[in-house]
């Protein structure tokens, strides 16, 4: 397969060997969307860069979603574009689905985990919005004092190492 375009930060079209047209949506992973400035122009730029038009291709297919696109893993030169883009802070995990690469699920994670450390690319923002989020409407989400957090944290009962508390209040992906 050889890439024709890219659509965003997780979304490319190819041409198969008989000459068609496919696209292909990112498995596994979650680039900002495009409105999210400027992490999903920041995102779809890489994912430029990584996959040039012409760039021949290896696709290991998921499924097919809702839209009809095929969901897969993309690979050039036997690495892994999809994870390329985690490790980079291009794209979150995409937890929802991770099921599809079962095999290496692993490695998506601490990809995820080490460019939060070292906040890169879409993690280098005080407050981020999950792509996911963003598209369900939640685009303002602002996150609380931590004070409120902490008495709401109280009021639970539940203990929270210090060092994890910011990582704990702004993630939603426990909402």
């Amino acid at each position: 397969m050889t890439v024709v375009s890219v659509g965003d930060g997780d979304t490319l079209r190819v041409r198969n060997q008989q000459g068609q047209s496919v696209t292909i949506r990112l498995g596994c992973v979650d680039a900002p969307e495009m409105k999210q400035n400027p992490w999903g122009q920041q995102s779809k730029a890489r994912l430029q860069e990584l996959l040039p038009v012409g760039q021949s291709v290896q696709v290991r297919q998921i499924e097919r979603d809702r839209y009809k696109r095929l969901v897969a893993e993309v690979f050039v030169n036997n690495r892994s574009v999809n994870l390329t883009m985690v490790q980079e802070g291009q794209a979150a995990v995409y937890r929802q689905y991770l099921k599809g690469c079962n095999s290496t699920q692993e490695k998506y994670l601490q990809a995820e985990a080490d460019a939060q450390v070292q906040r890169l690319g879409f993690w280098n923002q005080s407050q981020p919005v999950m792509p996911w989020d963003f598209r369900r409407g939640k685009k303002d989400i602002q996150p609380t004092s931590v004070q409120s957090q902490q008495q709401q944290c109280d009021q639970l009962c539940w203990a929270v190492t210090p060092s994890l508390l910011p990582r704990f209040l702004y993630s939603t992906e426990f909402a």
